[in-house]
């Protein structure tokens, strides 16, 4: 809950999946799912009370969630070649310079 709130649940997640040893697809694919639940859960409080400024970026919408499935089906296709070891290091070095920036921004 707490990490909703201040908005940095996706960190907290991703260290805690680091720590308990997650294989690397399932890393990415509880990211995915977890993201694919809060946006259904926003869309429609969106929709409800932003429904003219969301219809004038529509283009924009559309633009975005097209690279959302480019970038998937990407990633799926460089996930297969990383070895775990490298993936791990790679988002924690990810995770320090996220918890850095934080620190720094204050």
């Amino acid at each position: 809950m707490l990490g909703g709130l201040v908005g940095n649940q996706g960190g907290i997640r991703a260290a805690a999946m680091l720590g308990f040893g997650v294989p690397k697809e399932s890393f990415v694919a509880t990211a995915t799912a977890i993201a694919l639940f809060v946006d259904a859960a926003r869309l429609p409080v969106y929709f409800a009370t932003q429904w003219q400024e969301m219809a004038r970026i529509w283009p924009l919408v559309a633009i975005a969630t097209a690279g959302v499935v480019v970038g998937t089906a990407f990633g799926t296709r460089l996930l297969g070649w990383l070895p775990e070891r490298i993936f791990r290091r790679v988002v924690a070095a990810l995770l320090a310079a996220l918890g850095v920036y934080m620190l720094a921004r204050g």
